[in-house]
């Protein structure tokens, strides 16, 4: 069940980070880094 949610999020991530890195190049870089590290940073203080 782990590992079917994280494809399906793993999908959705491919497909609207690649929507907005096709509209807006840098902001989408920009706004894609952000994202991973909002969501990263949670799970790192949560292994503690």
């Amino acid at each position: 069940m782990a590992l079917a949610v994280f494809g399906l999020g793993m999908a959705a991530g491919n497909h609207l980070g690649g929507r907005a890195a096709d509209r807006w190049e840098h902001r989408g870089l920009t706004w894609g880094y952000a994202g991973v590290l909002l969501l990263l940073a949670p799970i790192t203080l949560a292994g503690r």
